[in-house]
């Protein structure tokens, strides 16, 4: 299993190991939103504290403007109870990310050990006059185990500020952990991504359906259609990763 710490090589002092409790974890939805605390409260089964990106730690200035406020990137591991399954692994990542006013960088797991990174692109709310919670613009979950070593190492990305890092983590695991095309933002990459896992399933669905069909003029609309969808696929590709990385995949021989 991949370490979240590890991942992001981050140094010895930037790491901790601080356990939360529910208050923490739920504390905001008490009184307006006393379901989603019961959620919580009900679905995870643990919560630590594991790491901390603070401009003193990793050699990166904090980030003002009107929408965020980032003075440190909290790094979190979340294990769910027994009774979780996927879909809660986006509900637990929403929750979460909606109850702080900064990015955090989420790992959460199963019962069964399986790991999921749990990004989202936030601002403050501007609902909220105490600037403590955020309204998610684009989240993004991905196997942990997905993402290459060495392809979030802190010393090897944007590290103009807090927030462009951060972004720049959510640009780099929205492409699998492969080099992302810099022309992007982190929510265009995440939609690319989206798009992308959407135009496999439908390619998947499609090469399924040929193998079955008898009809041959029905064979060849499929064929046609498969071949379209692997036309979006490498455009989509093209546009989500690095131009050097696109290359060397169209020249790699296993292609």
């Amino acid at each position: 299993m991949t370490d979240i710490l590890d991942l992001l090589a981050l140094p010895d002092d930037a790491r901790i190991h601080n356990r939360l409790t529910k208050k923490d974890l739920s504390g905001q939805y008490e009184n307006e939103a006393p379901a989603d605390a019961r959620y919580l409260n009900r679905i995870v089964a643990q919560a630590t504290a594991v790491g901390v990106l603070r401009p003193e730690k990793i050699g990166v200035r904090g980030f003002k403007d009107a929408d965020h406020e980032v003075d440190i990137i909290p790094v979190l591991n979340v294990a769910l109870t027994a009774s979780a399954r996927s879909g809660d692994i986006r509900r637990v990542s929403e929750l979460l990310h909606r109850n702080t006013p900064r990015p955090i960088i989420l790992q959460i797991a199963l019962a069964d050990g399986v790991p999921y990174m749990a990004l989202a692109v936030t601002r403050l709310s501007l609902s909220d006059r105490t600037r403590t919670t955020s309204v998610i613009e684009a989240s993004l979950i991905v196997p942990t185990d997905e993402i290459a070593d060495g392809a979030l190492t802190l010393s090897g990305i944007n590290r103009s500020d807090l927030w462009a890092l951060y972004c720049d983590i959510v640009r780099i695991t929205a492409a699998g952990g492969r080099p992302a095309s810099e022309a992007l933002t982190a929510v265009q990459a995440i939609g690319l991504r989206r798009r992308l896992i959407d135009l496999e399933s439908e390619l998947n669905t499609v090469i399924r359906d040929v193998r079955r069909e008898k009809n041959i003029q029905r064979k060849i609309d499929l064929n046609a259609t498969a071949s379209r969808l692997r036309r979006d696929i490498a455009e989509t590709q093209t546009a989500l990763y690095a131009p050097e990385y696109t290359k060397h995949d169209e020249e790699s021989p296993t292609q």
